[in-house]
C-alpha cells in the first residue's frame, strides 16, 4: 500500500513540474501572442473595408440587372405583335 502511494506522489511531482514549465513557456510567448493578436485585429478592419468595396458594387450590379431584365421583358412585350408576324412568316417559334 506504501508502494502506491509512493508513485501517486512521484506523479504528482512529475506534473507538478510539467504544469510549472508549460506556464513559463506561456509567460515567455505573451509578447509573441499579443503582437499576433494585434495583427489580426488589423487584418480584420482590412477584410471587412475590402468586404464593403466588393458587396456595395455587386448591389448595384444587381439592381442594373433587374433593370435590364424589365426593359428586356419590356421590349419583348412591345415586340411581340411584330415577333408574332415573323413567326408566320418564317413558320418558327421566336
Amino acid at each position: 500500500m506504501k508502494n502506491r502511494y509512493l508513485v501517486g506522489l512521484e506523479k504528482l511531482q512529475s506534473s507538478a513540474q510539467q504544469v510549472a514549465g508549460m506556464q513559463t513557456e506561456l509567460v515567455a510567448l505573451q509578447p509573441q501572442l499579443v503582437k499576433t493578436v494585434g495583427e489580426v485585429e488589423e487584418l480584420m478592419v482590412k477584410i471587412s473595408k475590402e468586404k464593403l468595396e466588393v458587396v456595395e458594387p455587386k448591389v448595384g450590379l444587381t439592381l442594373g440587372r433587374s433593370k435590364a431584365s424589365w426593359l428586356s421583358e419590356e421590349s419583348w412585350d412591345t415586340n411581340r405583335p411584330h415577333a408574332a408576324a415573323c413567326e408566320q412568316t418564317s413558320g418558327r417559334t421566336l
